[in-house]
């Protein structure tokens, strides 16, 4: 039973002889001889909304008369009275108590009646008394059936049964991409199912538990509202009587209030709804609504909880252990409730009573019964860390849902034509809406980026005997579709967490404004971290774009920007000097170079080159600190120029995000076509008439050559080095990437703050970041206390996720170099003069100086073709460098992450 109060007058078990069902069969009034001695009585009180056990009432008689007894004997009478919404007082019967001989009566009826025949013992009073109790009894039941004519005939003109009574609140699911679940989203864990899909046995178990006259009834019990109405007039509490259609009027219009005018309220609603609908629509309505305890608002959820499985696969006596939960599916302060998991002997003691009951109506056969019977189903056990509804949001792939709900709300219904959900309304919609989302997650690859990039707690976490200030993030997508494989934007254990691998707002702001652009107004966006080197892959390429070979020359020692501050190579000295080919200043991390490279082609070319490989924000330094730009929707004439991003983008100084680091990895990845990242690949819908889940929308790829394939491939080539020279090569698979790394401040530049680690195969292309606290910012430091740099930490988080995610997929190679450019373009750089006679350039000819292209300053080995190298890139060359940059204010970062040679 729920919290609607008993219906049957009787619910003792008929196998058993009755009266052993009062604390577990649903008695709404159960007798029981006791001493005279004793005083105690104690009923069960059930939570708010809730039916306590054995009904609302339940009294004890003893014989004896009713005179009055003298101080500190028994009553000849004990009641106990628990309201069904819990919360008043259980009412003692002893003498001189309230409702006992002597003492004040509970009803103002009652003692109204008892006071018609005075108190004398004369055996003629008594006898007047009963007479007068009787003729005064039968009065006002006539005044009250009088009255009760008059109020259902106002209620039942007045009362209008909702047009919407029946929309509930579903829960909305998310889903990897192989439809494991993520998490429910909603307040209440419903899944709607449609009557033909839930077992008849289901529905009679419910029934034989609940309202056993529930199919031939109108509605309403009145037999049962007779009684509840009797206990009340003389004394008793307030009970409900309420039927199967009853309860769910109750619920499906939140009709909570205690008292009279409610309870005709609910009975009325309850005719309309028989008048309206089938026996089996109000089976369906009910059992979609009922709780079931263990979070559990519908059947279908209630099956999961207890056994694991969907309602059309619940056994008979799976079903009455179901049925049997209904009446009390949670503790209450006097009694465990029907969970089989709290209180199993009398869950056991209920669910014989429901199999008895539907023995008895020939719902089931006596084999069935025998066979039900035999054996307690086993259930699940009470998992306290058991997820419900919104708890999986808490999950670390939870963190995804601000990108869901956007997405979402740019998807149009295909039959109405509407968007599914209205801007900044996505939340509530996916809370009440019954959609199941499908989204990108590879759940192989995001349990590898968790265990790869998380933040230590668990055994085998790179970060585990790290200084606890350390943060990582990480991102991987699909470069054939853009779907994003894995996402860590930290371990998002509570609704309030920062998103490492994305942007975030401040003080409650949206995150984008209601025409989908990024809310970049106030400055309240944070969460994009300073790429360093790393973001020279975008450099190379708008170089190589731009005309400017892989084999162009740049200056590479110290020198001065437009502003007088310095530009150095993170504290080395160039080993190319002022001859650095793009190739080898890639590979050694050089900034001066690619200083050059913005200097020459202008930084709103690098921003440009950004745009189409996927950045779609970046932060620009204002006076009062960097603030985020939403550059995918620029023009180039809004950042043209110094005035937004200067010079110093070339390496790295502006913020993005993680997410779209790994897009524009992804782009380089498929040779320059850019697909968008993305999360949600289907969502579907519960239609309400079929029961059935309807695709209602879903992303598809839509890839565009933005790149210049030869460049692309280029890039790549040039960037198949830097593992290769790192030692941070994939087993077995060819991988292309580029480390990062950024001081603390400008008056720490000895110090560290960002690093970075991004890179590809053909199939996966990952971007991982180190940093810290974005709340305080501090320097990242490894548990020597030597700084973190990108070829460190960074680099072994990369590698770690990239081998696993690349686990049983076919090895790909890259294509080969085109050689793009113009011979002829010159860079900014020293050109050497050819070398006529190569044995007497130096180094048998191949006087590179560390070099892996050319000389500095020597002769230009001859003959040659124009855009290939001299040598191949063997890993060799000069300095002691892990690609990590460099403070942009000449601040010295030694470079110690790893010894090539």
């Amino acid at each position: 039973m729920n919290s609607y109060g008993d219906v049957n007058a009787d619910l003792g078990d008929p196998s058993s002889g009755g009266d052993d069902w009062l604390g577990t069969g649903g008695r709404a009034s159960a007798r029981a001889s006791v001493s005279t001695s004793t005083m105690a009585a104690s009923v069960p009180v059930a939570p708010a909304g809730r039916a306590t056990v054995g009904g609302a009432r339940a009294s004890a008689r003893v014989p004896g008369a009713s005179q009055a007894a003298p101080p500190g004997a028994a009553s000849g009478r004990a009641t106990a009275r628990v309201s069904v919404g819990g919360g008043r007082r259980p009412v003692g019967g002893g003498y001189g108590g309230p409702g006992g001989p002597g003492g004040p009566h509970t009803g103002s009826i009652s003692r109204f009646i008892e006071q018609l025949g005075g108190s004398s013992n004369d055996p003629r009073a008594r006898k007047r008394r009963r007479i007068n109790i009787i003729v005064g009894a039968v009065s006002i039941l006539g005044v009250l059936l009088g009255a009760s004519v008059v109020g259902l005939t106002y209620y039942s003109t007045t009362v209008a049964l909702p047009s919407d009574f029946n929309k509930l609140a579903l829960t909305s699911t998310l889903h990897y991409g192989d439809g494991s679940e993520i998490a429910k989203i909603g307040s209440e864990n419903r899944v709607y199912t449609k009557i033909d899909q839930i077992p008849p046995q289901v529905q009679r178990a419910v029934a034989s538990a609940e309202d056993r006259k529930f199919f031939s009834h109108a509605g309403i019990d009145y037999v049962g509202i007779g009684r509840a109405a009797w206990n009340n007039i003389t004394g008793g509490d307030q009970q409900g009587a309420s039927t199967i259609t009853q309860q769910y009027a109750r619920n499906a219009m939140d009709l909570q209030a205690d008292g009279y005018a409610r309870k005709v309220k609910e009975a009325i609603l309850a005719s309309k709804l028989n008048d309206k609908f089938s026996k089996p629509e109000i089976m369906e309505f009910y059992l979609n609504t009922i709780y079931f305890g263990r979070g559990a608002y519908s059947i279908e959820t209630a099956a999961q909880a207890y056994f694991g499985k969907s309602v059309g696969k619940l056994s008979i006596a799976e079903s009455a252990v179901l049925a049997g939960v209904i009446k009390q599916p949670v503790p209450s302060e006097t009694h465990k409730g029907f969970d089989p998991g709290l209180n199993p002997e009398a869950a056991q003691d209920r669910w014989r009573y429901v199999l008895a009951g539907m023995r008895e109506n020939n719902w089931i056969s006596p084999e069935e019964y025998s066979t039900a019977v035999a054996k307690y189903p086993v259930t699940k056990k009470i998992d306290s860390r058991a997820c419900g509804v919104e708890c999986g949001l808490s999950k670390p792939a939870g963190i995804i849902l601000p990108y869901i709900t956007r997405e979402l709300s740019q998807m149009k219904d295909p039959k109405t034509g509407k968007a599914l959900c209205t801007f900044g309304q996505c939340r509530d919609a996916l809370a009440s809406g019954g959609f199941r989302i499908t989204t990108t997650l590879n759940p192989k690859m995001q349990a590898a980026a968790e265990a790869a990039a998380g933040w230590g707690s668990k055994p085998g976490d790179i970060l585990r005997n790290e200084p606890k200030n350390l943060r990582a993030a990480m991102a991987a997508v699909s470069p054939e579709t853009g779907q994003v494989l894995a996402y860590y934007g930290g371990p998002n254990d509570n609704t309030a967490a920062t998103d490492y691998a994305g942007l975030n707002t401040r003080d409650n702001q949206p995150l984008y404004t209601a025409d989908g652009k990024l809310n970049t107004r106030d400055g309240k966006l944070f969460g994009a971290q300073v790429p360093g080197s790393s973001f020279k892959v975008y450099t190379l390429a708008a170089a190589l774009e731009a005309g400017y070979r892989a084999d162009s020359r740049w200056k590479g020692r110290d020198r001065r920007d437009t502003d007088g501050r310095v530009i150095n190579n993170a504290g080395r000295a160039a080993s190319c000097g002022d001859s650095c080919t793009l190739r080898f200043s890639t590979t050694e991390s050089y900034n001066v170079p690619f200083y050059g490279v913005a200097e020459r082609i202008g930084p709103d070319k690098v921003v440009d080159m950004a745009k189409k490989a996927g950045i779609r924000a970046m932060a620009s330094q204002e006076e009062d600190g960097f603030r985020v730009q939403e550059i995918a929707n620029m023009e180039p004439s809004q950042y043209k120029g110094r005035s937004m991003f200067d010079n110093h983008i070339g390496f790295g100084k502006y913020p993005i995000t993680v997410l779209d680091h790994a897009n524009g990895m992804a782009t380089f990845a498929a040779r320059g076509v850019y697909n968008k990242a993305y999360f949600v690949q289907k969502v579907e819908r519960k239609n309400p008439q079929t029961g059935k889940f309807e695709t209602v929308g879903g992303a598809r790829a839509t890839p565009e050559q933005r790149i210049d394939q030869g460049v692309a491939d280029d890039v790549t080539s040039i960037l198949q080095g830097v593992p290769r020279r790192d030692g941070n090569t994939l087993f077995n698979y060819p991988s292309a990437g580029k480390t990062g790394t950024w001081e603390l401040n400008e008056n720490q530049s000895d110090q560290n703050g960002d690093a970075w680690m991004v890179g590809y195969t053909p199939q996966v292309a990952a971007a991982v970041w180190v940093g810290s606290d974005e709340k305080k910012r501090t320097a990242i430091k490894d548990r020597f206390g030597g700084n973190v740099f990108g070829a460190g930490t960074p680099a072994k988080i990369w590698k770690q996720f990239m081998n696993a995610a690349m686990q049983g997929k076919e090895r790909r190679e890259f294509l080969p170099p085109a050689n793009v450019g113009n011979p002829d373009k010159k860079g900014d750089g020293n050109y050497p003069s050819p070398c006529v006679f190569p044995p007497f350039c130096g180094n048998g000819g191949n006087n590179n100086d560390g070099d892996d292209d050319f000389p500095s300053g020597g002769n230009f080995p001859f003959p040659t073709r124009p855009g290939i190298p001299t040598r191949p890139d063997d890993g060799t060359g000069g300095g002691n460098s892990d690609g990590g940059t460099d403070g942009d204010t000449g601040g010295a970062i030694p470079d110690t992450g790893g010894t090539v040679g």
